[in-house]
């Protein structure tokens, strides 16, 4: 029987994926759901995207479920010359 290679991980990323402990992932996953009140796949989703395109509903739950909160705010801008060209 021929002796069995592991496949090298291409870039340093891939490396640090394949090597994470899924036991370990699974349950930081699980407890990041419970605190923000969504699925197991939405975290895993939102983590893959980098958070991208979350709602800020969704935003103020990730955040609050670290201990931070999450402000916007809308502020007017002063008013421009008008330029004659």
């Amino acid at each position: 029987m021929p002796p069995t290679t592991r496949k090298r991980a291409s870039k340093p990323r891939d490396a640090r994926i394949e090597f994470r402990v899924p036991r370990e992932l699974k349950q930081l996953i699980e407890d990041a759901a419970d605190l923000q009140g969504v699925s197991e796949t939405q975290v895993s989703r939102d983590e893959r995207n980098e958070y991208h395109n979350v709602t800020t509903e969704r935003a103020q739950r990730t955040l609050c479920a670290l201990g931070a909160n999450f402000v916007m705010a809308i502020e007017a801008l002063e008013p421009q010359e008008e330029r004659v060209g």
